[in-house]
């Protein structure tokens, strides 16, 4: 299932009314969340920037485990990633703390020179890991050929 709001207008309340009403008309409950992307929704309360921010983090970890759903979100980095060859946690916007909330983030990095894009291969790092050990130096690089619309072809370590 797909709903869409133009930027700004969907908030935590929202999607839990849509949750709800599915569920209730017809018995349906997400294994997985997607949204398109968190740093565009709503807030639910009024308050300074930063603090929004961490309000849409934790709701969305409550979306979580109230739902038992997998909930999948970009969200965008600072102007130093641009410059970095692999994303860290200090690439983060607006605040840090979104990396409380969250069980994982992956990084999907490329060359700031610009020659993985060219050639097809998107490496992905482990930013945040709840359980478990991981290094942010530890990449998979994924095969792929977009303009072919083909996101994956195969990866390795």
């Amino acid at each position: 299932k797909m709903i869409s709001y133009a930027n700004g207008t969907l908030n935590y309340s929202e999607i839990n009314r849509v949750l709800d009403k599915w569920d209730r008309e017809e018995g349906f409950k997400p294994d997985m969340i997607l949204i398109d992307y968190v740093d565009i929704m709503e807030a639910e309360k009024e308050k300074e920037h930063r603090h929004k921010e961490n309000e849409k983090w934790k709701n969305l970890r409550r979306l979580s485990q109230e739902r038992n759903s997998l909930v999948i979100t970009p969200t965008q980095t600072d102007a130093q990633s641009y410059k970095a060859n692999r994303l860290e946690m200090t690439h983060f916007t607006e605040d840090r703390r979104k990396y409380d909330h969250v069980t994982a983030m992956y990084g999907l990095n490329q060359d700031k020179d610009g020659r993985e894009k060219e050639i097809g291969i998107m490496r992905v790092n482990r930013i945040v890991l709840r359980e478990g050990d991981f290094h942010t130096s530890q990449e998979v690089h994924v095969l792929q050929r977009l303009e072919m619309g083909r996101p994956f072809l195969g990866s390795y370590f």
